[in-house]
């Protein structure tokens, strides 16, 4: 369970210690769903860097990401917490 000051302590970062969206975005060479997350969040001038899961997935939500690249992101985040 995450403490209440915990929100203010930035974003949250994985295992390797920088944002989910900053990690998602080093992964354009991948050749699953998950590079081609990172393709499209390269080419999102609005992708949020420093968000953390929860946050791209509701800005990818905004954007009417089809849902294979909604099911993407639970797949970046299990890589992006075991790093």
């Amino acid at each position: 369970m995450i403490a209440d000051d915990a929100q203010d302590a930035g974003p949250i970062a994985g295992g390797a210690g920088e944002p989910f969206g900053t990690w998602l975005l080093t992964q354009v060479a991948r050749k699953d769903w998950i590079g081609d997350l990172a393709r499209a969040a390269k080419a999102d001038r609005r992708f949020p860097r420093d968000g953390d899961p929860d946050t791209v997935r509701s800005h990818l939500g905004e954007q009417q990401a089809e849902s294979d690249m909604l099911e993407a992101i639970d797949d970046a985040d299990g890589i992006w917490l075991r790093l």
